[in-house]
């Protein structure tokens, strides 16, 4: 066989030759991936060319090249081809060392076995006739992958695949694996590995970035199409411009999938009527109302005679002059305007009065200036049943106070009362559908209590119950997906079933679909996740704290302006000071109607009943603090008590109300949890070496 020595000089291009960075652009990208263009990013992880050199592939995953500075030449090599030396030693072939040669006949490589014509270069040892081409003698660096997602070389070592857990995923799957011998616990599956730097989703219109850790995260999120936990040690997609985030390779939870059995659902049941949510305003009160023929009482004006107030009602409506109200009254009323800082609620429900006709007091609006109530409101149903409590309720005026039972929240509004019992729930609470239909999800959902006997189960299909009852449904922890707390295991709440998603009560009926506040001329609409194009941090006009949007709130699209949802109803000014609770999406007092004047024995001046803020200070009696508590204030001094220190109340009644406000000020347990970086210890304590077997007697 002819073969001749080589000198480096004789291989070397006939054009200067400059090296490439092939991932340069990665170089802090993945924090700001908005700031390079996403079709550089694709174009330059699909680059691909041949080796003039060995005849191989130059990919992306080699990260470095040669190329040559002339524009009009295509020459590229490996940066290891390009670096090779006249000599090597080879683990292949240990005796002797191999010296570069080019071959002038047809030879075969000793390694692999391949024929070569005769201008290929190869190592040779003329002693033992062993040769190696550049593919074997480079074979180390051949199989090393360089990654921007990991700052060290990766290389294959197994031949077969492997059952593993692979670093970037977080998950153990079979496949070809890639490791870090400098770290050593760094194994990635080539599948992750390959994965695109950028790729588009059904689930979201922008195209996403990989990011290869979640450490930027400051809200501490979920995917947005599994709806489970991110963590921050694993590698994602994301949009930084909408705060959307998905695993690798996720897909949609298997209950969104039941297609056919969804539509086998629905065939039984498409003409239900289900009450759809949220409602379009705070004008809309969605409370059945009875309209039997004994249920309104007039005197000889005609005017309503209503249990919940001591006077006669009259309506009051702009139709004509001819009205019980005159048309002076009509035009002193002021409906429910937050953009004038002008509050009116409806004594019963507690909700604004924003549209006429409503009924007031007819004996002038200076001494029952406070009562207002909806039309439908006074003709709510007297008598209901409730899952939670075996007897009849009936409907009465409240009192001043009362706790219900359900919510857990405080309410003067009007009531359902078990006197049996002692059972109170408010008007809300009581009228709850069974079923509805909420814009945040597109399934059906159900309302769920510990007494209820789930009857949208039982109607439903074999198929949809085989499924549930492989899901084990009652041995999850279940989660609101609007405030993202952990849902009480003896609360009620609204569930989807198929797709596992919760809304507790209070977030599915009391935030309304637009709001109007004085932050901002536009109407804000309800949220369900982080807007897109959002420029900067988002935090809230009103109380002027960060704002999670991965939670619900409220955003105006022209201002880009974004409130919480328990901020909503704060209206005035000195209403800043309260503690809305941004744990939650409803507002801690959404049932209670402030306003009223009292006299007592404690002030020489008449006490307004109102929400203690902050510049309220302390309580003149007993100096404890006043903010987010029910307090009386007079509007002429700095006199300010709590209403339970007041000196008409009873000692039972005080331990009511401080009880009361120590379940309000409760935090209720958030959905996602910080879980720890993972350490993992390579070394062990004891380092156990082999043992040979004793030898025994044949």
């Amino acid at each position: 066989m002819e073969f001749k020595e080589l000198q480096l000089e004789e291989i070397q291009h006939e054009h200067p030759i400059i090296l490439e960075d092939l991932q340069h652009m990665h170089q802090g990208y993945k924090e700001y991936d908005d700031e390079i263009d996403d079709n550089d990013l694709i174009t330059m992880q699909e680059f691909k060319c041949i080796c003039d050199r060995c005849g191989l592939g130059i990919d992306w995953y080699h990260r470095n090249y040669y190329k040559c500075s002339s524009m009009s030449c295509n020459y590229s090599i490996h940066k290891f081809c390009a670096e090779i030396c006249t000599t090597l030693r080879s683990p292949a072939h240990p005796s002797h060392i191999l010296i570069l040669k080019k071959g002038t006949t047809n030879w075969k490589c000793s390694s692999c076995l391949t024929d070569h014509d005769q201008d290929g270069i190869y190592y040779h040892c003329s002693t033992c006739n062993y040769k190696i081409d550049l593919r074997c003698a480079t074979f180390l660096d051949q199989k090393t992958v360089h990654h921007p997602g990991h700052s060290h070389p990766l290389i294959s070592v197994t031949v077969e695949p492997i059952l593993s857990k692979c670093f970037a995923c977080g998950k153990k799957h079979e496949g070809k694996f890639y490791h870090c011998t400098t770290c050593l616990n760094f194994s990635i599956n080539s599948e992750c590995l390959t994965l695109p730097i950028k790729c588009l989703t059904k689930h979201h219109s922008h195209m996403l970035t990989l990011c290869y850790s979640f450490s930027d995260q400051q809200y501490g999120s979920e995917c947005r199409i599994c709806e489970k936990e991110l963590y921050s040690d694993i590698w994602i997609y994301k949009c930084s411009k909408c705060m959307f985030y998905a695993h690798l390779n996720c897909q949609p939870p298997l209950g969104r999938d039941l297609s056919k059995l969804m539509l086998l659902y629905d065939s039984h049941y498409k003409n239900r009527g289900v009450p759809r949510f949220p409602v379009h305003d705070e004008s809309y009160n969605p409370l059945p109302q009875s309209r039997g023929v004994n249920e309104e009482i007039r005197d000889e004006n005609g005017y309503l005679i209503h249990f919940s107030h001591e006077h006669p009602l009259v309506l009051i409506h702009n139709k004509s002059n001819n009205d019980k109200a005159s048309t002076s009254e009509v035009k002193s009323m002021s409906l429910h305007n937050p953009m004038k800082r002008i509050k009116l609620l409806c004594n019963g429900c507690v909700r604004p009065i924003m549209t006429m006709p409503f009924y007031k007091c007819s004996h002038g609006y200076n001494e029952c200036s406070n009562f207002a109530l909806h039309e439908s409101c006074a003709r709510l149903h007297t008598r209901i049943k409730c899952y939670e409590c075996p007897h009849t309720l009936v409907l009465q005026q409240s009192g001043p106070l009362f706790w219900c039972r359900i919510c857990k929240l405080p309410c003067n509004g009007f009531a359902y009362n078990c006197d049996t019992c002692g059972y109170n729930i408010d008007v809300h609470c009581g009228s709850r559908p069974s079923e509805i239909k909420h814009e945040a999800h597109a399934c059906d959902m159900y309302l769920w209590t510990p007494q209820s006997n789930r009857p949208w189960y039982v109607r439903t299909p074999r198929s949809i119950r085989k499924y549930l009852r492989k899901k084990k449904l009652m041995n999850t922890r279940r989660a609101c997906y609007a405030c993202r707390n952990i849902i009480d295991e003896l609360g009620t709440y609204y569930e989807c079933p198929l797709c596992d998603y919760y809304l507790d009560c209070l977030c599915a009926l009391h935030l309304p679909k637009k709001i109007r506040n004085k932050y901002d001329k536009h109407p804000l609409t309800l949220r369900y996740s982080p807007i897109e194009n959002h420029k900067g941090q988002y935090f809230c006009e009103v109380c002027e704290d960060d704002l999670n949007p991965e939670k619900w709130f409220y955003h105006c699209s022209e201002c880009s302006q974004s409130i919480h949802s328990a901020c909503a109803t704060l209206i005035l000014q000195s209403e800043q000071g309260v503690d809305a609770v941004h744990e939650d999406c409803v507002y801690k007092f959404v049932n209670m109607k402030f306003g009223g004047v009292i006299n007592t024995e404690d002030h020489v001046h008449p006490l307004s009943f109102v929400a203690g803020t902050i510049s309220d200070g302390d309580c003149t009696k007993c100096g404890l603090d006043l903010q987010s508590k029910f307090i009386l204030k007079c509007l002429q001094c700095k006199f300010a008590i709590h209403s339970y220190c007041e000196s008409s109340i009873t000692e039972s009644a005080k331990q009511e109300l401080v009880e009361m406000f120590k379940n309000l000020e409760k935090i209720r347990e958030p959905k996602i949890h910080s879980r720890p970086q993972r350490v993992v210890t390579f070394y062990p304590e004891e380092i156990i070496r082999p043992e040979t077997q004793p030898s025994k007697r044949v």
